[in-house]
């Protein structure tokens, strides 16, 4: 075991590693849920662009872009509760999940002195 420890006797390294590790567990945190809501958007957006923007009350339809025609109907107020579902869904497994690695890191990088 003292090649082991003798490869972590570096404080500045373990450092190094740690704040990766952490940055690493935010992406894995941040980046899907994004990615998921993006993919359904741009789903959307292929099954129902057709260059017309619908109206909504008074406004009338009208000649929009793919991308205001997207902006539009992410930010509905009908498309706002199922992204916040996604992440929270994502966030009750990912969260305790990358907090488990690292804690099992943590321990087994420090083992108790027996």
């Amino acid at each position: 075991m003292a090649g082991y420890n003798s490869m972590y006797s570096n404080p500045e390294s373990k450092t190094r590693r740690w704040a990766l590790r952490i940055l690493f567990a935010f992406l894995i945190i941040i980046i899907p849920p994004f990615l998921f809501s993006a993919g359904i958007v741009g789903f959307v957006v292929i099954q129902d662009y057709n260059g017309i923007c619908p109206g909504i009350m008074d406004i009338p339809p009208y000649e929009c872009s793919v991308w205001e025609f997207a902006a539009r109907n992410s930010i509905s107020p009908f498309a706002l509760p199922f992204h916040l579902l996604i992440f929270m869904a994502y966030w009750a497994i990912a969260i305790p999940g990358v907090t488990a690695v690292l804690i099992w890191k943590w321990f087994s990088e420090n083992p108790a002195n027996s």
